[in-house]
């Protein structure tokens, strides 16, 4: 755990910084960040498209075939990238 004192800093500075910290963390981890309008599909169903066993598809996920996006602890996959997977 990180400890953070704040001494003698005026609130629109704190919120400056609070607000830099977010975008630097937005342009950092951009890619992983999910569109609500796409549409995802599980690894049971990334399995189902295949015919192939979900190690099958925990494997192409490990070697990067398929790019995955975590949501909680759910583990998805993009529709429109994983019916492109060639």
């Amino acid at each position: 755990m990180i400890r953070i004192e704040i001494i003698e800093l005026d609130v629109n500075d704190l919120q400056e910084i609070i607000a830099q910290a977010v975008y630097e963390g937005i342009e950092k981890y951009k890619e992983n960040i999910v569109i609500a309008d796409e549409d995802f599909v599980g690894r049971r169903e990334v399995a189902e498209i295949f015919k192939v066993s979900i190690v099958t598809v925990d494997t192409w996920r490990a070697k990067g075939i398929l790019k995955e996006y975590r949501i909680g602890n759910k583990v998805l996959f993009k529709r429109s990238e994983v019916l492109n997977v060639q």
